[in-house]
């Protein structure tokens, strides 16, 4: 009996460490069996996340927002200087100013001589033998507007036929325009009874009109014969030109330069009513050419310098935005020199 218990015991023990064995077995199988791995190669390299390289494929959304540039005018043209000489006058068959033709000669720009070229009658002989003996070699740098004395032979036909159409304009007009650089530069007829008159229904007035609307920013200067306001003894001023004066003033235009009395005379700029503004337009008396000299009566509103002793010339530089002028003397003392600035584009 103790030998079947002894032998019960000893297979119970036996059948324990038989589980033991087997349940160590397994364990060791589980920690040692071996997960295979992917070998490497070039098609699983991971790729080099450089900031060129990287690309993301779910990109956050941009916002696009629309603007609208508004058109510019393009800015205005910057022109260059340029000198013009003028002077009314010019040649007296009975007292010759070749000195005055001698300074036009030797000094540069364009040439405008305001009325009554030769005197005493505007003949051909007069123009013959002394107007182009003295101004003939600056012909081509010349353009001119009739004067009185200029029609007191033939209806103005010397005066015409010596100047020719591009220098004087036509015979049955006397009127012309010309733009340089950033200047419209008017010479007019002030004989206005030669001419079918000078107001608003004229040609005339319809020529200067036109011309302005064609180019309504430009500075502007203008020529004429017999003067709209002087402090001359003996004449009053043309009122005939009346209109046209209040046209241009109305156009900002900047100078007007005329002879007719034989002096030297610049008013501050006038208005059309002759009085002071600084809207108004500079006028320059200069019938300092070489006829016998005027005198002077009382000064005017806004007579700024008389002169009645000096020969010569004004030489104006116009400019981009302004202009300046200075009295070239050959005979006296005077000086007169000064800068304003240009209406329409100041």
């Amino acid at each position: 009996m103790r030998s079947m218990r002894n032998f019960s015991a000893i297979f119970r023990a036996l059948f324990v460490v038989l589980a033991l064995v087997a349940a160590g077995c397994t364990s060791e199988s589980a920690t040692t069996t071996e997960v295979p791995t992917t070998p490497t190669s070039e098609a699983t390299t991971q790729p080099d996340t450089t900031e060129e390289e990287v690309t993301t494929s779910e990109a956050e959304p941009t916002t696009s927002i629309e603007t609208t540039t508004e058109p510019t005018d393009p800015p205005p043209p910057v022109y260059e200087p340029f000198d013009v000489l003028a002077f009314g006058d010019a040649a007296d068959c009975r007292e010759p100013a070749a000195n005055v033709a001698e300074l036009v000669a030797e000094t540069p720009g364009d040439v405008l001589i305001v009325g009554d070229l030769a005197y005493p009658a505007g003949s051909q002989a007069d123009f013959d033998n002394c107007f182009l003996p003295l101004y003939g070699p600056t012909m081509d740098r010349i353009r001119s507007v009739p004067g009185d004395n200029d029609y007191d032979t033939a209806e103005g036909a010397a005066y015409f036929a010596t100047m020719g159409v591009e220098r004087a304009g036509n015979p049955d007009e006397g009127w012309w325009t010309y733009t340089n650089q950033g200047w419209q530069i008017f010479g007019l007829n002030s004989a206005c009874s030669k001419v079918k008159f000078c107001g608003p229904n004229s040609p005339q007035y319809a020529f200067v009109a036109d011309a302005i609307a064609q180019e309504p920013d430009k500075c502007r200067m203008v020529v004429w014969h017999q003067p709209r306001f002087t402090s001359s003894k003996n004449y009053d001023g043309l009122k005939n030109m009346g209109d046209l004066y209040q046209l241009l003033y109305d156009n900002g235009a900047d100078i007007l330069v005329v002879g007719n009395s034989h002096h030297y005379e610049r008013f501050e700029q006038l208005n059309p009513e002759g009085q002071p503004d600084s809207s108004g337009i500079a006028n320059f008396t200069v019938g300092t050419g070489g006829a016998p000299y005027t005198e002077f009566g009382d000064p005017l509103p806004g007579s700024a310098i008389r002169n009645n002793q000096s020969r010569g010339v004004v030489k104006f530089t116009l400019d981009n935005d302004n202009y300046s002028w200075e009295f070239l003397n050959v005979e006296g003392d005077l000086e007169d020199s000064g800068t304003l600035p240009c209406h329409n584009r100041s």
